[in-house]
């Protein structure tokens, strides 16, 4: 059976309660301003100022920095295994209408844009807001951005000195000033955009990620020095004509009470239940599981030979699986070995050949003594293999142009 649900309305909020979770919401912009697990202590979300929980950018502007939002109308519906709860708001010449589908403690949320303008506007992408989320006290909770540059176990009252609109910080991401200012990949294509709040002491997590068949989403955050807001920018674009709607990628928020470790648990449980998983061809080998994987150009340590003196370092740190980046002949825009520029030197996925090696990485027998040193550490060496694609002038255009499409 479902969880039972109902709405509670009271004067500028209305809530909807169910067995498992709770959400509440502003009467006067439609903002998400309640959060968290039935039965729990505080609010898990709000901890600052109210802020719209949606925003749309028409060209290079977003409507929040320009117009007020105004909340119009909630429906409740039913579902299957839950119930689907849509908040309309209005922002500028647009009508938000913010999808909460709640089953158990997964909360699933879409946004659908539409132009309720007379005129032609162009949308260039929307925000997602958890606003001002912390679970307790400030110093009990920690913020997580697995698989990023962000530091792990990194204390809240740090990631909440973070703001939307400037460089992230050392302290949050020693990594971002090398990496285009960039403390976490867009989703779900690089990362699968997950954010959390865990509370240490009382065992309670606010996970948040982000899917999309179609549209990449960029995770951010932004504090106010006693909480963070939870952030995806879904990149939906388009031309919208009066009366008409488009609907971005997914959101997921999940309520969970125990370890960090079981909150991680929980997350991957997940992937199956919203169809994210990738698609195995039998059973994985026994030794993925035990898998410490480090990616690597073999140009950020000088080519093959190197990157075979490096190995013993690694090992020693646990490595126990090299993955590199592709190592062929490439669009080498300046004739030297690559040093991460994409744009001056060259993308290493826009390979020329896959049956040569790049000439700045080593020989032949350079890259054979990087296999043999590896495996003389006991460590394997995947390869990244790339047949999607190719550089524009790689032989295989003229010598197999069927392989191609125009």
């Amino acid at each position: 059976m479902p969880p039972t649900h109902g709405v509670i309305e009271a004067e500028g909020t209305f809530m909807l309660s169910s067995s498992v979770v709770e959400l509440g919401f502003s009467k006067k912009n439609g903002a998400l301003n309640w959060l968290r697990p039935a039965g729990v202590a505080g609010n898990w979300v709000a901890h600052g100022v109210p802020i719209a929980t949606v925003d749309a950018r028409l060209g290079v502007h977003w409507l929040s920095t320009e117009h007020t939002a105004h909340f119009v109308a909630h429906v409740v519906e039913e579902t299957t295994d839950g119930v689907k709860l849509t908040v309309s708001t209005a922002l500028g010449p647009l009508r938000l209408h913010d999808v909460y589908t709640v089953t158990g403690p997964l909360i699933v949320r879409r946004i659908i844009v539409e132009n309720a303008g007379d005129t032609e506007v162009q949308l260039n992408g929307v925000r997602l807001i958890v606003p001002w989320a912390r679970i307790g006290a400030p110093d009990e909770c920690r913020f997580e951005a697995p698989g990023t540059a962000v530091r792990p176990r990194l204390p809240l009252t740090i990631a909440a000195r973070e703001r939307l609109d400037r460089p992230h910080s050392d302290a949050f991401a020693p990594a971002a000033r090398a990496r285009w200012g960039l403390a976490m990949e867009d989703a779900p294509d690089c990362t699968p955009g997950l954010m959390a709040v865990h509370n240490t002491v009382r065992g309670e997590t606010l996970l948040c990620w982000y899917s999309s068949e179609v549209e990449a989403g960029s995770p951010r955050v932004d504090g106010n020095n006693v909480a963070v807001s939870l952030i995806h920018e879904p990149i939906l674009a388009g031309w919208l004509a009066p009366g008409q709607t488009l609907m971005g990628g997914t959101q997921f928020i999940l309520l969970h009470r125990g370890s960090w470790d079981e909150a991680l648990s929980a997350f991957r449980d997940y992937y199956e239940h919203i169809g994210i998983l990738p698609p195995l061809y039998g059973q994985p080998p026994a030794w993925v599981h035990e898998a410490a994987i480090y990616e690597v150009h073999p140009g950020q340590f000088g080519g093959f030979r190197g990157l075979a003196e490096a190995l013993p370092r690694l090992s020693e740190v646990g490595v126990n699986t090299l993955y590199l980046m592709p190592i062929w002949v490439y669009d080498n825009r300046n004739g030297r070995i690559w040093d991460e520029n994409w744009t001056g030197g060259g993308s290493p996925y826009a390979v020329r050949d896959f049956e040569q090696f790049e000439p700045t990485l080593g020989t032949d027998e350079d890259f054979r003594h990087l296999v043999d040193e590896a495996h003389r550490l006991g460590m394997r060496l995947l390869l990244d293999f790339v047949p999607q694609g190719c550089a524009c002038d790689a032989r295989y255009v003229t010598e197999h142009p069927e392989w191609f499409c125009r």
